[in-house]
C-alpha cells in the first residue's frame, strides 16, 4: 500500500508540472491571440496601431489573378543558371498555392525589368553591390507585375489564406508587408530620420502592379544611392536599398500610421519546444547572409 502511494503521488506531481508547463507555454500564444482580438478591426485606412487582425477566413477574397505569381531571384552573386534546389522552391510554392505560378528571375532579367520600369534609377542600380541590385530588382519586378516576392529561403507557404486570415481586402490594399522587428528609440534614430520604431521586411512582400509603396521605396533608393556612392557599409546598405527604405514609405507618419493602401502583418509566437519565438507569418530560413555576400 506504502508503494502505491509513492507511485500515485509521483504521477500527481508529474502531471502538476506537466500543466504547469503547458501554461507556461501557452500563455504567450494565449496574449498574441488576445492581442491580436482587441486590435482595432483593419479596414479601409489601416488606422493608427491596426496591424493585421486575425480574422474570420473569407473565401471569396482572392488576390487579383494578374498578381498571382511568386518572384525569386537568382544569379547576382553566382551567374550560373539557377541549380535544381531553386527550382524546387519554385515548385513547392505552386504546389502550395493552387493557381499560382513562380518564377525565378536571372541577373540580365532584372536589369532590363529596372531600366524598362524606372530608367531613372539604371545609374544607381548598375553602379551597386550585388546585395543592393536584389534589393532594387524585387522592388521593380513586384512594381511591374504585381505578385509575392521571397527570398530563397523563405519557406514555402500558402499565401492567399494566410492573407485572408490577417484582414487582407483586395478593394483597399495594393500592398502588404510583414513585421520585421521593433526597434528601441535609439535605435530607430540610428536606422532612419522619422524615428520610426517598427521596422518593415523586405525578404517577402506582397503588392498589385504599380504599388505606390514600391515606388516610394525606389525613389528614396535612387536619392540616397546619389549620396552613398562609394560607401558600402552594412548601415549604408540597409539604409540606401534595404528594410529601411520600404519601413519609411510604409509609415506616412513616425511610427503611427501605415499608408492607407498597406496591410502591416505582425510577427506572431511560434511554439519552438520549450520556448515561444516570435516570427513574420512566412519567416526567412537564414540560410545565407547577404554581410558575408555583399
Amino acid at each position: 500500500m506504502a508503494a502505491f502511494r509513492r507511485v500515485s503521488s509521483r504521477r500527481a506531481l508529474g502531471l502538476v508540472a506537466l500543466a504547469a508547463l503547458l501554461g507556461l507555454a501557452t500563455s504567450g500564444l494565449l496574449h498574441e491571440w488576445m492581442r491580436a482580438l482587441q486590435a482595432p478591426p483593419v479596414g479601409a485606412g489601416n488606422r493608427p496601431g491596426s496591424y493585421a487582425r486575425l480574422a474570420p477566413s473569407d473565401q471569396r477574397v482572392r488576390v487579383p489573378k494578374s498578381s498571382r505569381t511568386v518572384h525569386l531571384v537568382w544569379g547576382l552573386w553566382d551567374t550560373t543558371t539557377p541549380p535544381p534546389r531553386v527550382l524546387a522552391e519554385a515548385r513547392r510554392w505552386e504546389a502550395l498555392n493552387e493557381g499560382w505560378t513562380a518564377r525565378v528571375w536571372t541577373a540580365a532579367e532584372l536589369e532590363a525589368t529596372v531600366s524598362k520600369t524606372c530608367p531613372w534609377l539604371v545609374r544607381g542600380y548598375l553602379a551597386a553591390k550585388p546585395i543592393q541590385r536584389a534589393d532594387l530588382g524585387r522592388l521593380a519586378v513586384v512594381y511591374a507585375h504585381g505578385g509575392m516576392y521571397a527570398d530563397i529561403d523563405v519557406e514555402p507557404g500558402r499565401i492567399e489564406p494566410a492573407l485572408r486570415a490577417r484582414g487582407y481586402d483586395p478593394a483597399v490594399h495594393s500592398t502588404v508587408v510583414l513585421e520585421e522587428d521593433v526597434m528601441t528609440p535609439a535605435l530607430s534614430r540610428q536606422c532612419n530620420p522619422e524615428c520610426i520604431s517598427t521596422r518593415i521586411a523586405n525578404f517577402a512582400f506582397f503588392a498589385t502592379p504599380g504599388a505606390p509603396v514600391l515606388m516610394a521605396s525606389m525613389r528614396l533608393a535612387e536619392t540616397r544611392l546619389n549620396i552613398f556612392r562609394t560607401n558600402h557599409a552594412d548601415w549604408v546598405i540597409l539604409y540606401t536599398t534595404g528594410p529601411d527604405i520600404t519601413t519609411e514609405a510604409v509609415f506616412s507618419r513616425p511610427g503611427t500610421v501605415a499608408r492607407e493602401d498597406v496591410l502591416v502583418l505582425p510577427r506572431v509566437r511560434v511554439w519552438r519546444g520549450l520556448h515561444t519565438r516570435l516570427t513574420p507569418p512566412f519567416a526567412n530560413g537564414g540560410a545565407g547572409s547577404w554581410r558575408a555576400e555583399k
